[in-house]
C-alpha cells in the first residue's frame, strides 16, 4: 500500500514539474457528449509558472532527488505489486492532460455509446508503449492486446470479447486519443478525432468557469437530461427508482470539481437549474447586502444566513391543503397576530431580515439582524415584553441607546416540600439569560454583554463586511443562503512544514538523498500568517452551488499522508511557498553578489589611497574578476567602470536576468583614515560623504546607475 500511495504522490509531483500541453478536449466537446471527466489538466500561464518554480526548487534543493525514478526502480523489484494492481502501469504511463467524454448520440442504444479519451504518454517510443500495453493487458482480466503501435501509430485492444479500444498516437507530442465501445473501428476513431472543432460557447465551459478558471483541476460535468436518459437505458432501474428520479426534473446540467478561481482554491458542486423548472421552483430568491455593516478591524470569522421570511410566508400559504376551511383558518391566524402585535404578519416578516449575520472582530462577537422597519420591530418588542417573561431596560452611554433584555428561559419551578432548595436556586439561576443590543443604521446588533458594544463604538477602524468577503476572502455573499468565512492562523506555515516532512519520509523510504537544511524556514520565506477559508451555499438563478474555498492550501492536507493529502501538499508548495521562495533565492543572489564585491571595493580603496585616483577598470586595480568568481557558482558578473562596481545578474529568472546593481564610491567626509564610502543601488548618497570629485587618472568621474532590480530583492541599505 505504501508503494501505491507513493506512486500517486510522485505522479502529482513530477506532473507539476514538467511542461505540458493544454488539454483541448474540454474546448472541443462533440455535440453528442453527455458527460466530461478531467483527471489531470493543464494550467494556464500562471499554473505553468508555478510548476517551473517548483521544478527550480526541487532541482536546486533536492540535489537530484528523483521520486519517480526511485519508485520505478523499487517497483521493478516488486512485479507482483504491478500484477496485482495493473492501474499502477497506467499511472506510470500517463501524464497530464488526461480527460474523457461519454458520447451518446440522440436515439442511440447502449451498444452505440462511446467513450472518447485524450491523454499524453510519458513514453516516447512506440516499442516502449507496446511493451507497457502488453504488460497492462496481461494483468487485466479479459483485456487483450490485438495489435500494437505500428508505422501508422494505431494500436487496438479488445475487452471481454465485445468492447473494442483503438488508440491513435502523435509521436511528436506523445498525445494520444482512445475510442472505446462495441464494434468500434479504426476509421471511426480517426473520423472522431478529425471532426473535433473548437466549441468556445459550450455550456460545460460556463459551469467550469464557476469552479476552476484554470481548466487544470479534477472536474466532472453532466448533461443531466441526456445523462439520466442514457443511464435508464443502460441500467434499466426499477420503476420505484425511476419515479424518484423526478427530483432531478428541471436540472439542465451539473458539475463537480476542484480548481482555482479569483485567486482562491475551490471545491464546488454547481447545478444549473432555473427557478421556473422542477424542484428549483420551490427555492426562494436570495439577495444579501452587507455593504452597510462593518466590523472593527478585520473579522476573525463570519457566519451569515439568509432567512427569506416573505418568500417562506408565501410558501406557507401555498402548501395549505386547498380546502376553503384550511385557507380560512390560515387567514384567521394572520388576523389574530395582527390584532395582538398591532401590525400585519406580512409587515412583521418584512421588518426583520432576511440577512442574519454573526461575526467576531476586535471588539467581540456579535449577532446582527437587518431591521428594515424600526416601528414594526418596536411593536414586536413591546408585545413580547408585555406577554412573556422578558424585561427591556434602555440606558444611554455616549449618546447611544443600549437595550438590556432579561429573559426567563424556563417557568418558575413549582415548590415542593421534599424538593432540595439548592435545586430550586440552581434552576432559577440557569433559567435566566441576558441580551444587550443597539441600533446600528438598518441593523440590530446583539451581544451577550454590553462591553463589546461599548468597545465597538470606541474603535475607529471599520471594515465593511461586504468588501472583506469579496476582496480578502474572495467570497460572493450576494446570493448566499448560508455562508461561513474565517481567517485561520499558522495554516500556511503548518502545511509548508508538513510538505517537507512528507519529502523527508519519501527520501528515507526510497533511500535517496534529501537534506532538509537546504530549505529555508517559514519566517525566511515570509509565508502569510493566516489563510482564508470559507463555505457557502448559493442560490443565484439559474445556479445552485455548494462551495468550499481555501487559501491555496486545502485543510485536508492536515489529515495525514495519503495520496490526496500529498497532492494537496504539492499544491501548497507550488502556490504558496514557491512564490515566496523565489523571492528568497533572488535576495540570496543579491546578497552573495554584494559579498563577492567586498574584495573589489577593498582593491579600489587601496588604489585610491596610493594614487589619489579611481581605477578605470578591475585590472588596473589589481583584481582578476574571472578568478574571483570562478568556483563560487556566482549569480552575477562584476565589472569596474571608472571606479564604480557594476554587478550584472544572470540566470533564467526574468526578475534577475540582465538586471544590474551598482556600488558607487564617494570621498569620505570628516573621517580620518577613511578614504572612500560607498553608495549601494538606489540608496541616497551617504551622509558622511563629500560631493563627488573623484576621477580616474584620465579625468573620468564614475557615473551613478540606479538599480533596475525589484526593491524587494535589495538589502535595506541599497533601497
Amino acid at each position: 500500500m505504501k508503494q501505491i500511495l507513493l506512486l500517486l504522490l510522485t505522479t502529482v509531483l513530477s506532473g507539476l514539474s514538467q511542461a505540458q500541453v493544454q488539454a483541448p478536449l474540454r474546448l472541443s466537446l462533440p455535440e453528442d457528449g453527455i458527460a466530461y471527466l478531467r483527471l489531470m489538466g493543464q494550467d494556464g500561464a500562471a499554473g505553468k509558472e508555478s510548476r517551473d518554480r517548483l521544478r527550480e526548487v526541487l532541482q536546486r534543493l533536492g540535489k537530484g532527488m528523483n521520486l519517480r525514478a526511485a519508485l520505478a526502480a523499487d517497483l521493478e523489484q516488486r512485479p507482483e505489486l504491478v500484477q496485482q494492481h495493473p492501474w499502477l502501469e497506467l499511472l506510470q504511463l500517463l501524464e497530464a492532460p488526461a480527460e474523457l467524454t461519454v458520447l451518446w448520440p440522440t436515439g442511440a442504444t447502449p451498444a452505440q455509446a462511446r467513450i472518447l479519451a485524450r491523454g499524453r504518454s510519458r513514453l516516447a517510443s512506440e516499442e516502449a508503449l507496446n511493451q507497457a500495453l502488453a504488460r497492462f493487458s496481461g494483468a487485466v482480466h479479459g483485456l487483450q492486446l490485438v495489435s500494437g503501435f505500428d508505422g501508422q501509430h494505431i494500436a487496438a485492444l479488445r475487452w471481454d470479447d465485445r468492447v473494442d479500444l483503438f488508440l491513435v498516437l502523435d509521436p511528436a507530442s506523445r498525445v494520444f486519443y482512445l475510442l472505446a465501445g462495441e464494434n468500434v473501428t479504426q476509421e471511426e476513431l480517426q473520423d472522431r478525432v478529425a471532426g473535433l472543432t473548437l466549441q468556445p460557447e459550450h455550456p460545460m465551459l460556463t459551469l467550469e468557469k464557476r469552479i476552476d478558471s484554470t481548466g487544470a483541476g479534477p472536474f466532472l460535468w453532466l448533461d443531466m437530461p441526456r445523462a439520466l436518459y442514457a443511464w435508464t437505458l443502460y441500467a434499466k432501474p426499477a420503476l420505484e427508482v425511476r419515479q424518484r428520479m423526478g427530483m432531478f426534473a428541471g436540472m439542465r446540467a451539473a458539475a463537480l470539481g476542484w480548481g482555482r478561481r479569483d485567486g482562491k482554491g475551490r471545491m464546488s458542486l454547481v447545478v444549473d437549474a432555473p427557478r421556473n423548472m422542477g424542484l428549483a421552483s420551490f427555492l426562494p430568491a436570495v439577495s444579501n447586502d452587507y455593504s452597510d455593516l462593518a466590523s472593527r478591524g478585520e473579522p476573525e470569522w463570519l457566519l451569515s444566513l439568509n432567512v427569506p421570511g416573505q418568500a417562506l410566508l408565501q410558501m406557507a400559504e401555498g402548501v395549505q391543503d386547498g380546502t376553503p376551511e384550511s385557507a380560512q383558518a390560515f387567514q384567521q391566524r394572520k388576523a389574530d397576530i395582527a390584532d395582538s402585535v398591532g401590525i400585519s404578519l406580512e409587515r412583521l416578516v418584512a421588518a426583520l431580515g432576511p440577512e442574519i449575520v454573526m461575526f467576531g472582530d476586535r471588539a467581540g462577537s456579535f449577532l446582527a439582524v437587518r431591521n428594515n422597519d424600526p416601528e414594526a420591530a418596536d411593536k414586536l418588542l413591546a408585545y413580547v415584553t408585555a406577554n412573556y417573561s422578558v424585561a427591556d431596560r434602555m440606558q444611554e452611554f455616549g449618546g447611544r441607546a443600549y437595550h438590556h433584555l432579561k429573559l426567563e428561559m424556563l417557568p418558575e419551578p413549582a415548590g415542593k416540600s421534599d424538593r432540595d432548595p439548592l435545586d430550586d436556586y440552581v434552576q432559577a439561576v440557569l433559567s435566566r439569560d441576558h441580551i444587550y443590543w443597539v441600533r446600528d443604521g438598518k441593523w440590530l446588533l446583539f451581544s451577550h454583554l454590553p462591553q463589546p458594544l461599548f468597545d465597538r463604538y470606541r474603535l475607529d477602524d471599520p471594515v465593511v463586511l461586504d468588501d472583506w468577503l469579496k476582496t480578502r476572502q474572495r467570497q460572493q455573499a450576494d446570493h448566499a443562503l448560508l455562508l461561513v468565512s474565517a481567517r485561520m492562523d499558522d495554516i500556511p506555515r503548518t502545511l509548508y512544514y508538513a510538505y517537507l516532512s512528507v519529502y523527508q519520509g519519501l527520501a528515507d523510504m526510497l533511500h535517496i538523498p534529501f537534506d532538509p537544511f537546504d530549505f529555508p524556514g517559514a519566517v525566511e520565506l515570509n509565508l502569510p500568517a493566516s489563510g482564508g477559508y470559507g463555505v457557502e451555499l448559493n442560490l443565484e438563478d439559474p445556479y445552485l452551488s455548494l462551495e468550499f474555498s481555501f487559501e491555496d492550501n486545502p485543510l485536508e492536507a492536515l489529515s495525514g499522508g495519503n495520496a490526496a493529502t500529498s497532492a494537496a501538499m504539492a499544491g501548497i508548495l507550488a502556490a504558496i511557498a514557491i512564490p515566496a521562495y523565489k523571492d528568497y533565492l533572488n535576495r540570496s543572489s543579491v546578497a552573495q553578489a554584494i559579498n563577492l564585491s567586498s574584495s573589489v571595493k577593498a582593491a579600489i580603496a587601496s588604489y585610491h589611497a596610493g594614487t589619489g585616483y579611481l581605477p578605470p577598470d578591475a585590472q588596473t586595480a589589481g583584481i582578476d574578476t574571472q578568478a574571483l568568481l570562478s568556483g563560487q557558482d556566482a549569480p552575477a558578473s562584476l565589472e569596474v567602470i571608472d571606479g564604480a562596481i557594476v554587478i550584472a545578474f544572470k540566470g533564467d529568472s526574468p526578475d534577475m536576468a540582465g538586471k544590474t546593481l551598482s556600488l558607487m564610491p564617494y570621498a569620505a567626509a570628516g573621517k580620518p583614515g577613511v578614504g572612500l564610502v560607498w553608495r549601494c543601488g538606489n540608496a541616497p548618497r551617504p551622509e558622511n560623504s563629500r560631493k563627488n570629485a573623484l576621477t580616474t587618472a584620465a579625468g573620468k568621474a564614475p557615473v551613478y546607475r540606479p538599480s533596475n532590480l525589484s526593491p524587494r530583492y535589495l538589502p535595506a541599505n541599497c533601497r
